[in-house]
């Protein structure tokens, strides 16, 4: 007897939880287990009118993961015959349960009149699409990707506003989020 294992959900993030199919060939003789290499996989239980041969469970993925991923296994299990029973299908399933992060740096944190500040703007995972960023006050060109970072670092110029004795000025990176 064979066993295939299925995911609604192959690329698990932060808050994710996939429902997992266990779909036999033949009904188990003892109700099976099974076994998640990471994360927290839910007791298996029998779905209604599927004669035992249907199971399911609820995967949680691990935090703090970066990317990784989750293998899913049948515990030995056999059918009414003593046949042990094998996987036949398994789903690969990814894991990315860290949040990204930015951190804002610039040349120039004093600035006058005719100043200019070169802005870096340093992500920890490279951004799903490009990022925008706002300055409370002054002027702040569009981000520009620095060349040979491979997508982590980006770029701005930032003018002060004029007629400003002292103040400060903040800046903010607008939604933005990583692959998964």
């Amino acid at each position: 007897p064979t066993v295939a294992i299925a995911t609604d959900d192959a690329a698990l993030k932060i808050g994710d939880t996939a429902k997992v199919t266990f779909t036999f060939s033949e009904a188990p003789a003892v109700a099976p287990t099974a076994a998640a290499s990471a994360g927290t996989l839910s007791a298996l239980v029998v779905k209604d009118g599927t004669n035992g041969l249907v199971y399911e469970a609820n995967l949680t993925p691990p935090a703090n993961v970066a990317a990784g991923s989750v293998n899913l296994t049948v515990n030995g299990w056999s059918d009414a015959a003593s046949n042990t029973g094998s996987t036949s299908a398994t789903p690969t399933i990814t894991v990315d349960t860290v949040a990204p992060t930015v951190a804002i740096a610039t040349n120039d944190d004093a600035l006058k009149i005719g100043d200019t500040a070169k802005i870096t703007f340093t992500f920890s995972e490279v951004p799903k699409d490009a990022p925008t960023a706002l300055a409370s006050e002054g002027t702040l060109s569009p981000l520009v990707v620095k060349p040979s970072t491979g997508g982590l670092v980006y770029e701005a110029n930032l003018t002060p506003p004029a007629g400003v004795a002292a103040g400060n000025v903040n800046l903010t990176v607008n939604g933005w989020s990583d692959a998964a």
